[in-house]
């Protein structure tokens, strides 16, 4: 028998497997299981690309101090202990900072309040308030990260 291919060409009739056999090819079961991987990896590759975040941050110091209160600060009454978390910037990386940014240090989250220029020491200092109160650290100087953006690997594919 003559082996043809194509739909068009082949206007004889089937009448056989065998006939069948040449005509169609049949493909394997592990390669339906490949592609069936693949998609399975690319949907996960897609699920994570859009649920991950990458944070790009500046390492910083951060000093929890206790003090006493003077007369007319806020909330606080005069002589109270309050307690103030401050972090120290290089003054050439202070535009990189803005009001609200994230802070963390030990277990500590908190968002920039204030920033100041302190020429003498040639750094920004930081106001940093934190997200849940008290803050339970002993006073001392901690290293921190202050978040400068956060993204997530799917805005670079669709960027």
């Amino acid at each position: 028998m003559e082996q043809k291919t194509g739909g068009s060409q082949n206007t004889q009739r089937i009448t056989s497997p065998a006939e069948l056999h040449d005509v169609m090819r049949v493909s394997s079961p592990r390669v339906w299981i490949i592609l069936i991987v693949i998609t399975a990896l690319l949907i996960a590759l897609i699920v994570v690309a859009a649920a991950k975040t990458l944070e790009n941050t500046m390492d910083i110091k951060v000093t929890v101090q206790t003090v006493i209160a003077p007369d007319g600060a806020g909330e606080a009454a005069e002589g109270a202990q309050i307690r103030r978390l401050l972090g120290s910037v290089a003054l050439d990386r202070m535009n990189l900072v803005n009001t609200g940014m994230t802070v963390r240090f030990s277990n500590v989250i908190g968002k920039i309040g204030m920033l100041t220029k302190n020429e003498t020491e040639d750094a920004a200092v930081i106001e940093i308030i934190p997200d849940s109160e008290p803050v339970l650290l002993p006073d001392g100087t901690y290293d921190g990260k202050l978040v400068l953006e956060t993204t997530t690997p799917i805005r670079f594919l669709l960027n």
